[in-house]
């Protein structure tokens, strides 16, 4: 049986496009599982994002935690540390005091002394001429013991004062001392006192006090020193004249506390010196009158006063120190 050409290639065509369907739809459903396969894997991608930024944040919480953990543990170390120190500078104090007050009522009395034997040895020398003293001529005494006596007795009489500071510092506060204060008047009092240092080491001192600020509960010759021996060290810092001072007073509304700010343009401090700045007896003025017992104290004085003393500083970049402390209104809750 024959079959006609032209049905024989329709036939053809036709087993050929059925292919072809075959093929495409096959082509389009493998198409739509690969879609259905990324969108799979796209929703896991957005989930695997998702986890790892939460893990992320409490991540950064955890460290945020661990690191204020840090920062109360030195605190806490530190202030065992001045309680400890305290007490032990207490009773050096008292063992020391009572020599340095014999060196220093003795060398007041000998200068006494010395006054009127100058007059004897005097008339001596104008009628025999020069004579020795313990090998010394007079000539050379005369000039002498007077510098030898006085150095004696301002050398005993700063002693007295660091014992005298070390002995009020180290006991524990006098309640009937303490009373409603103005700290800017306290303030304004202690930059009176500064007045000529501040000229003597800046042009640009700058005093910016806040308006209504509530009292604060306290001994105001004690604020007025830990004042003074901040703004002392913001000064002495200064590498030149035209580096500025800046000392403000404010009420810090969200911890109710009053802050006193002195903030200066500096050399600044590496992060070793910063840890040790409270430690009594240390200073970086070593080719000063530094005593390292300023800091030392005003951290001590803002302890009783139920404040806190915090330092911030970078080499280079100045230092900031900030004093806080309740409103009377605080105070009276404790």
């Amino acid at each position: 049986m024959k079959v006609d050409p032209d049905k024989s290639q329709l036939i053809k065509y036709a087993e050929d496009l059925q292919k072809i369907y075959k093929s495409e739809t096959q082509k389009k459903e493998e198409l739509e599982a690969a879609h259905e396969q990324l969108k799979k894997y796209a929703e896991a991608l957005n989930k695997t994002i998702l986890d790892l930024r939460e893990a992320n944040k409490k991540l950064q919480k955890q460290v945020e935690i661990e690191e204020r953990e840090k920062l109360i543990q030195r605190k806490l170390i530190q202030a065992n540390k001045m309680t400890s120190l305290g007490t032990l500078v207490s009773g050096i104090a008292h063992e020391i005091n009572n020599p340095i007050n014999f060196l220093l009522a003795n060398s007041q009395t000998m200068l006494e002394i010395w006054k009127d034997a100058e007059k004897v040895f005097q008339k001596y020398y104008e009628s025999q001429g020069n004579f020795f003293l313990g090998g010394v001529s007079f000539t050379e005494i005369k000039d002498m013991v007077p510098r030898i006596l006085t150095g004696n007795i301002e050398g005993a009489v700063r002693i007295s004062n660091i014992i005298s500071g070390l002995k009020d510092f180290s006991r524990q506060k006098d309640t009937r001392q303490m009373g409603r204060i103005d700290i800017n008047k306290v303030i304004n009092f202690a930059i009176s006192i500064l007045n000529k240092q501040i000229k003597n080491h800046t042009n640009a001192f700058r005093l910016e006090l806040g308006e209504n600020i509530p009292e604060v509960v306290g001994n105001s010759q004690q604020i007025e020193q830990v004042i003074i021996n901040v703004v002392q060290n913001a000064l002495q810092a200064l590498p030149n004249r035209k580096s500025a001072v800046h000392l403000s007073s404010l009420l810090d509304k969200e911890s109710g506390f009053i802050k006193v700010k002195v903030k200066d343009e500096g050399t600044g401090m590496n992060k070793a010196v910063l840890e040790r700045i409270t430690e009594p007896f240390f200073t970086t003025k070593k080719n000063e009158d530094g005593t390292g017992l300023g800091l030392y104290i005003s951290y001590s004085i803002m302890k009783n006063h139920h404040g806190s003393l915090d330092v911030f500083s970078e080499p280079g970049k100045g230092t900031e120190v900030v004093i806080s402390m309740p409103t009377s209104r605080q105070g009276d809750k404790r």
